[in-house]
């Protein structure tokens, strides 16, 4: 009788194991022969997001695609992170993609105004000359904006100075601070004027009425006040909030102000009365920072919840919340123009968004701390960020407004980069000749019916198309 040997289970498991690792080895090594070829000839290029992704191949390392020989195309890339644009010309030659970057811009401040403390709020003067600062060194500097120069340092709080604001002819800068104090300092001097007392805790926000007349202070105590600039007497006592009073703000008229507090509410208030008119409700985390628009229709808040929202005054309704930031939002400020809303985050970024349509325009990278504050140029053209990080920096919008007009330029021959790709992978014919017809429909009449239900983009590459046929200076083979 034969004798039946048992191999023992781990053996068996071993066996087994080596066996599958033999298979995937064979697997590996034809795909070695095969597979790569069979992946450098999809040769495809993907365009989407203002970046192109192409096809890269293992065997040889090279980029390839799906342009005719001696195809030529300009691709425009946009990093707003890194607020860098990058425009490469992309030539077709022996089967691969041959690159050529033409333009690698990165937009980065202009000006840094060097403290030395966190700076924790921002302003500019009424005629864009000069910034003043406040900091966590109990004072408050005010800045030449031009050559980052500092003019005055304004001192006499005995705490850290948490807001500071302009008087409306620039004659005066008024301070609040962590002291309970706010001060009206001369512009011009760097001379203390006046001291507001009466706040029982800290004050965390100071806003001038548009007349100069009254100034408006947010305090830990829950309360906002408002007081006579010219006798330093308190005239209204706004009370209503739950916590703190992080921040208070004008509306453009002078006939109301707003308030942010720790109870995640902003609330709107009778400025000659004291009364309390609306109460803004939405935000899941404190509130830190309200603006006015410049039109006085609109309030923006920015909150803990990492979030900003813009209000309808009169009804209370959130007409958009901005997400994007991945802290707490800590200021918000409306452009002169009210087209725009900055904002700074904890997360060490500011970003510029497009008040109509609730987009993020751009990100402003570059402070190695959290943003306390953001203000605008009276000309809408720059950005100032304040920061942990000891710095107060001045961003040039208008070469980022270049900069994106130039890209959209560019971004117009990605989808004509694009047709050419529809027209080449067509997998029907009819698909193929429907594209073609609506090219030759468009050379030869203009708009077509059948041209409007096209997207957008490549309407608008279709126009452009035309457009090239007879420039010479511009062909896309």
């Amino acid at each position: 009788m034969q004798q039946i040997v048992r191999v023992p289970l781990y053996k068996e498991l071993i066996m087994k194991s080596v066996r599958l690792f033999s298979l995937f080895v064979l697997i590996a090594f034809v795909h070695g022969l095969f597979g790569m070829e069979m992946e450098e000839d999809k040769r495809l290029i993907t365009l989407g997001n203002g970046r192109i992704s192409t096809h890269m191949s293992k065997r040889s390392g090279q980029v390839v695609g799906d342009l005719s020989p001696g195809g030529l195309a300009t691709i425009a890339n946009y990093f707003p992170d890194e607020l860098q644009i990058k425009i490469t010309q992309y030539l077709m030659k022996d089967r691969q993609v041959i690159p050529t970057i033409l333009q690698n811009m990165k937009i980065s401040a202009e000006k840094w105004l060097k403290n030395d403390n966190c700076i924790l709020s921002v302003a500019w003067s009424p005629d864009g000359s000069k910034v003043a600062t406040g900091s966590f060194d109990e004072t408050a500097k005010i800045w030449d904006a031009a050559t980052g120069a500092c003019l005055h340092t304004l001192t006499g709080h005995n705490e850290r100075i948490s807001s500071a604001a302009w008087s409306p002819n620039g004659s005066k800068v008024a301070t609040g601070s962590l002291d309970k104090t706010a001060k009206i300092w001369d512009a011009a001097t760097g001379q203390w004027l006046h001291t507001l007392t009466g706040h029982e805790g800290s004050i965390w926000s100071v806003a001038w009425s548009p007349d100069g007349s009254k100034v408006a202070t947010g305090s830990r105590d829950k309360t906002a006040k408002i007081w006579d600039t010219a006798t330093g007497a308190c005239l209204h006592t706004l009370t209503g909030h739950n916590e703190r009073i992080s921040s208070a703000a004008w509306s453009p008229n002078g006939s109301k102000v707003a308030t942010g507090s720790f109870d995640k509410k902003a609330k709107i208030w009778d400025a000659a009365t004291g009364q309390w008119l609306h109460t803004l409700t939405g935000h899941t985390d404190w509130i830190s920072s309200v603006a006015w628009s410049p039109d006085g229709s609109k309030v923006a808040t920015g909150s803990r919840d990492k979030k900003a929202k813009i209000w309808d005054v009169e009804t209370g309704q959130c007409l958009h919340t901005l997400t994007g930031h991945t802290d707490c939002v800590q200021s918000v400020a409306w452009s002169p123009d009210g087209s725009k809303v900055a904002t700074g985050s904890a997360d060490g970024t500011a970003r510029i968004w497009n008040v109509a349509t609730g987009a993020c325009l751009h990100t402003l990278v570059g402070h190695d701390g959290s943003i306390y504050s953001v203000a605008w140029s009276p000309d809408c053209s720059k950005v100032i960020t304040a920061s942990k990080d000891m710095t107060a920096r001045i961003w040039d919008l208008s070469k980022l407004i270049d900069a994106q007009n130039d890209l959209n330029k560019y971004q117009i021959l990605e989808h004509v980069l694009l047709l050419d790709i529809i027209y080449k992978k067509a997998i029907a014919q009819t698909e193929k000749n429907w594209l073609l017809q609506q090219k030759k429909l468009i050379l030869s009449h203009g708009e077509t019916e059948l041209f409007h239900t096209l997207s957008p983009e490549i309407q608008e590459a279709l126009r452009l198309y035309v457009k090239l046929q007879s420039d010479s200076a511009c062909t896309i083979i």
